[in-house]
């Protein structure tokens, strides 16, 4: 082999190294793309919490879904290590501007019979 060919080796040799070093990276960030932080984060909620989120994602989708995705993301990493209840999910939701609607409904107990308030009002 002259001086030429081995220069040329050597070349290839390096971008081979180079494709894989970035075939590598790619995987990498297509493995932590592909995580289901929905998952992570359901795992940390209270039931209350639960509906709180579930009433989010029907009323701002795009947005509970980032939110969902950076607490995974906390969660994943530590910084997060308690359940999140439904009190710290909903000021969160107000703290970003997103007034979440949950659905209420007030009874009234009279002699041990349980009547919503608007049947109360009808009598």
């Amino acid at each position: 082999m002259s001086e030429g060919d081995i220069d040329l080796e050597i070349l290839k040799l390096r971008m081979m190294a180079d494709l894989k070093r970035k075939a590598l990276s790619l995987k990498k960030v297509q493995s932590t793309e592909k995580r289901d932080y929905r998952s992570i984060l359901m795992d940390k909620l209270t039931e209350r919490a639960k509906e709180i989120l579930s009433c989010a994602e029907a009323q701002y989708p795009g947005e509970t879904r980032k939110i969902i995705e950076v607490l995974g993301k906390a969660i994943e990493s530590g910084d997060i290590k308690d359940t999140i209840d439904e009190y710290s999910l909903y000021e969160l939701f107000l703290s970003l501007g997103l007034n979440v609607r949950i659905p209420t409904n007030i009874y009234y107990v009279r002699k041990g019979e349980k009547k919503s308030l608007i049947d109360l009002f009808k009598e």
